[in-house]
């Protein structure tokens, strides 16, 4: 009898060890999916400019073309960037395979304006200025563009 007993009190031990690993698991999970969301934010911030201007390289561009031609990846936006510290959060949106009558011809390209955390303190709409350059790295075609948003787009 003292055996049957050692031996119940043995399995509800295992059972509860058992029980808490499983919550260090599921809390660990979370811990996972919470520092998943820090390290996403800090590269935001890090790519993040707050002087207006912003300078995207498109890494391996020729592949996401390819991507963009067979429909698998038609958009693609950049990081977010600011006019100042305090200002108008923004991001470009670019079609690599073009997009409307641009489709299959054109590269296109959009000024995204996006809800920021300071747009209490900012002037709408949004009329600024905006000046967006193409690099040319192979034959030195620059293509540069000024322009005042459309204020009535809402894409």
């Amino acid at each position: 009898e003292a055996a049957s007993r050692q031996h119940r009190l043995d399995q509800e031990k295992i059972e509860a060890l058992g029980a808490k690993v499983r919550q260090l698991e599921r809390s660990i999970a979370l811990k996972d999916l919470a520092l998943a969301e820090m390290e996403h934010t800090i590269q935001e911030i890090e790519a993040a400019s707050y002087d207006g201007i912003f300078i995207w390289k498109i890494s391996d561009f020729a592949r996401k073309r390819q991507e963009a031609v067979a429909g698998r990846s038609p958009a693609i936006f950049s990081p977010a960037f600011y006019t100042n510290k305090y200002g108008y959060k923004m991001c470009l949106r670019i079609y690599l395979n073009g997009d409307g009558t641009g489709r299959g011809t054109h590269l296109s390209l959009f000024f995204v304006v996006m809800k920021g955390p300071n747009d209490s303190l900012l002037r709408w709409p949004f009329n600024q200025k905006v000046t967006l350059m193409l690099l040319d790295q192979n034959n030195r075609e620059h293509v540069i563009d000024a322009f005042r948003p459309d204020v009535t787009s809402t894409s």
